[in-house]
């Protein structure tokens, strides 16, 4: 009897051992695809309410989260990790506060289990992602990786875990350009990843400390090398106005990594000369603005005359932005973008604000004889940038275009506080941030001491 009974345990045992494996399995697909829907359902909301969009994701990063650890960990590990990049770039690294939107105390924890991450733990993510899916890792996720890198490099703490960072983006764009070179991937696939890859070897020579500068140009050479032997396929298949956008971008991307790989300011801005589309002058005042801040010439006590050159340079690619926006903006009468368009040239008032105001306080006889003018131009710039940002973006403007709107809107309106000495604190919500960013400048500090 005992011995019977000793069986039945031990069979019982392996009956529910058995069925635990099976019930894990399907356990594990059953989170997959809850959390796919759950993504799902936050890409549909995203366009009008960003607050339940978020909570979707958080839902589907939980089942995501909860698979990982099963049978189905590569792929839970992929769409863990892609899903935080994309709540990263949407939310965290735009012009959302997450902070403000209404019923998301389960995002906000500020633990692993939240699918709002700082950029230094995406980027692990993808890494563990990548380790868990071995030899057979999607060139999605590769892919994603180096975009994850190339987001990190801004926040590298040194030089070397600047170039770290910027050998592995590298290297995994490399690889993606390979495998779909050899898979002969359509041309319409190659010139987004060669897109993407000069935008990877812009984010890396953008934040490239000068004493890394040679080394960095050396990385991204070979990189750029197979971009620029990428087939021209007009004709084959790609509709010819989205080859003509990319054709164009890519002649934005690869000016811009030529001029940041310039080794002077003057450089750097002949090499921008040719671009003419409005994200071409945006970009070119981008570029001269990261080689300024890279050889120090951000200082007023530095080089002057260096830095109202600079900032002349930006503010005539940023003026003729503003023109072919403003053309746009009046010609174009659709709902559809134009809280986004509006948003866009705001952005455009509130920089050259910034660089009139900057020009003002440099210590050279041409800014103190054009100081009333140019403090002038600031308010005007400032006034404009808030009479387009309160725009309405018409009944088909979405939710994110409408904060991008308002928080262009909030930065001329502070800036506009702190020179007309007055309170801010009544603007509305995140005039904080904004506040502290402009008391960060050193060019605002006249108005408040």
């Amino acid at each position: 009897m005992k011995h019977s009974i000793n069986l039945r345990k031990v069979n019982s045992n392996k009956t529910i051992m058995k069925k635990t494996v099976k019930n894990k399995r399907v356990i594990d697909a059953d989170h997959l695809e809850e959390g796919a829907d759950a993504e799902e359902s936050g890409d549909r909301w995203f366009s009008s309410d960003l607050a339940k969009a978020l909570r979707f994701y958080q839902r589907a990063y939980t089942h995501y989260q909860d698979a990982a650890s099963g049978t189905a960990a590569p792929d839970a590990r992929y769409n863990a990790a892609r899903l935080l990049l994309a709540v990263h770039t949407q939310y965290i690294a735009g012009d959302i506060d997450v902070t403000r939107l209404d019923n998301v105390g389960e995002v906000l924890t500020g633990d692993e289990r939240s699918v709002c991450q700082d950029i230094g733990n995406v980027v692990a993510a993808h890494e563990a992602a990548l380790n868990a899916c071995g030899s057979d890792s999607p060139i999605d996720l590769m892919f994603n990786t180096a975009t994850a890198y190339s987001q990190w490099l801004e926040e590298a703490e040194s030089p070397a875990d600047f170039m770290r960072g910027a050998h592995r983006a590298v290297e995994l764009v490399r690889a993606v350009w390979q495998i779909q070179i050899s898979d002969h991937a359509p041309p319409e696939v190659l010139l987004e990843t060669a897109e993407a890859g000069l935008a990877v070897a812009r984010a890396v020579l953008e934040n490239t400390p000068a004493t890394e500068l040679d080394a960095a140009r050396s990385l991204v050479a070979e990189l750029v090398k197979e971009v620029d032997s990428t087939p021209t396929p007009e004709g084959e298949g790609i509709d010819s106005i989205e080859y003509a956008n990319i054709r164009a971008s890519l002649l934005v991307a690869r000016t811009c990594v030529e001029a940041l790989a310039s080794d002077s300011v003057a450089a750097t801005c002949s090499v921008l000369e040719p671009l003419s589309t409005p994200e071409g002058h945006m970009s070119a005042a981008d570029c001269i603005e990261a080689v300024i801040s890279r050889f120090g010439i951000d200082n007023p006590e530095t080089d002057a005359q260096s830095y109202w050159d600079a900032l002349s340079a930006m503010d005539t690619h940023l003026k003729l932005a503003q023109q072919m926006l403003s053309a746009q903006r009046n010609n174009n009468k659709s709902d559809v973008g134009a809280g986004g368009r509006s948003a866009q040239l705001a952005m455009v008032y509130i920089a050259r604000a910034d660089i009139d105001l900057q020009r003002s306080q440099l210590p050279l006889d041409s800014a103190r004889t054009h100081a009333a003018i140019l403090e002038k131009n600031v308010k005007a710039f400032l006034t404009n940038a808030s009479a387009v940002a309160r725009a309405t973006g018409g009944l088909r403007e979405t939710v994110l275009e409408r904060t991008q709107r308002q928080r262009r809107w909030c930065e001329a309106q502070v800036r506009l506080a702190i020179l007309e000495q007055r309170d801010w604190g009544g603007i509305g919500p995140g005039c904080e941030a904004v506040f502290a960013d402009c008391a960060a400048q050193w060019y605002f500090r006249k108005w408040l001491e």
